[in-house]
């Protein structure tokens, strides 16, 4: 029912990190958040002020969300 909801993370798996993946990581990431039809926010208490994105030991991604009331998600 909802064929836009959702993230474009899952094209990422097994491909190489580098800064184009970083880039790629981050626009997913915040997309999933917006209603790509409506060009609005799913929810209004989940708008994302900054996305972090972090290699650790040269292939994990970890990713830090800030979002706009203050609190983090953390991937």
């Amino acid at each position: 029912m909802l064929p836009t909801f959702g993230s474009r993370l899952f094209e990422l798996v097994d491909k190489t990190i580098d800064e184009k993946y970083r880039l790629m990581f981050i626009a997913s990431t915040y997309e999933a958040f917006f209603d790509e039809d409506k060009k609005e926010l799913w929810d209004k208490e989940l708008e994302p002020q900054q996305i972090i994105f972090d290699v650790v030991n040269d292939n994990e991604v970890q990713a830090s969300i800030t979002l706009a009331n203050g609190s983090q998600i953390v991937l």
